[in-house]
C-alpha cells in the first residue's frame, strides 16, 4: 500500500507490507513484522511506529519495543496504553531509508495461552504518515 505525502522533503512515500508465514505457540512469544520500502524520491528519516493488536488474546510486553532489522540498530522503546484497545507508541524509529532501500520492523508480543491451533491473531503496524499493514501469525 503506498504511503501518503510525508514531511521529508514533501515527497516521502513508502510501502508497508506484512512478512508472511509467521507462526507462534500459545503463550508466545510471537514476532510479527513488516517490511518498509522507500518508494519515493527522497530520504525517509525518523517516524513514530504505532502497534495495535488484533483480536483478543494478544498482549504487549511490559518493555514493548520495535526492532529494526539492520546491523547496529538499537530497539525503539514504546509507550503502552491501557484499556480495552491498547496500543504501543514507539516514537522516533530511525528508518533512515534512501530511495529504494528497505528495513524490516519487528516486535515481540505474547499470544494468550487460551488461543487454539489455527487461530490467526495480528498486530497492525502504522508507520507515521507512510502507511500501515496488518502482520498476521498462525498459532501452531
Amino acid at each position: 500500500m503506498p504511503g501518503v505525502t510525508g514531511t521529508d522533503g514533501g515527497n516521502a512515500k513508502a510501502t508497508v507490507a506484512p512478512v508472511p508465514g509467521l507462526t507462534a505457540r500459545p503463550g508466545g512469544p510471537a514476532h510479527p513484522a513488516v517490511d518498509v520500502t522507500n518508494t519515493g524520491p527522497t530520504r525517509i528519516g525518523k517516524r513514530t511506529v504505532t502497534l495495535s493488536p488484533g483480536p483478543a488474546g494478544v498482549q504487549f510486553t511490559r518493555t514493548q519495543a520495535v526492532f529494526l532489522q539492520r546491523e547496529g540498530a538499537e530497539p525503539v522503546p514504546c509507550r503502552v496504553s491501557t484499556g480495552p484497545r491498547p496500543t504501543a507508541t514507539c516514537p522516533d524509529a530511525p528508518l533512515n531509508l534512501k530511495p529504494g532501500e528497505s528495513v524490516r520492523l519487528e516486535t515481540e508480543i505474547h499470544p494468550s495461552p487460551g488461543l487454539r491451533s489455527g487461530e490467526m491473531p495480528s498486530v497492525t503496524f502504522t508507520v507515521g504518515d507512510l502507511g500501515s499493514a496488518k502482520a498476521d501469525f498462525v498459532i501452531k
